[in-house]
């Protein structure tokens, strides 16, 4: 979320926005902050350009590359593709959340990360070995002499 002074708009984007209808959260706190700021300031959603970043990953790029060389999720991805605009609840997270391709092709590269970009392959990775780091730490009981 950021405030653009000359043009009097608090520019939030989209997730940003559904996260600020919830009271407590960090969303609903810097909102709630600008626009007492700036009453006057009209809030803007912001556009995604999620599609820029993957332009050749479509529906058909993911099916066919499942189908020739990772067949057991085959299925899966088409029933989730089948399933696009209905809601699940994130039990993580606590909240519902809608089926979008977008979502959908998350699923898949973190399956198939050999098609992330360098940056997202970087982050995913880091994360990855975060993960890893804190099982290795936190599962395995001292065993007392």
């Amino acid at each position: 979320m950021y405030i653009s002074k000359t043009k009097k708009e608090i520019i939030i984007t989209k997730t940003e926005y559904a996260k600020a209808f919830t009271i407590g959260t960090d969303e609903f706190d810097s909102l709630s902050k600008a626009m007492a700021m700036f009453p006057k300031a009209k809030v803007v959603i912001k556009k995604s350009n999620n599609r820029s970043n993957y332009p050749r990953i479509t529906k058909d790029f993911m099916i066919d590359y499942i189908t020739n060389h990772d067949k057991t999720y085959l299925d899966e991805f088409k029933n989730l593709f089948d399933m696009i605009g209905q809601n699940y609840k994130d039990e993580a997270k606590d909240e519902w959340k809608e089926i979008s391709f977008f979502s959908i092709r998350a699923v898949f590269l973190n399956r198939y990360p050999q098609f992330m970009t360098k940056k997202d392959r970087e982050e995913y990775e880091a994360k990855k070995k975060e993960k890893n780091n804190a099982k290795e730490t936190s599962t395995k009981p001292e065993m007392a002499e």
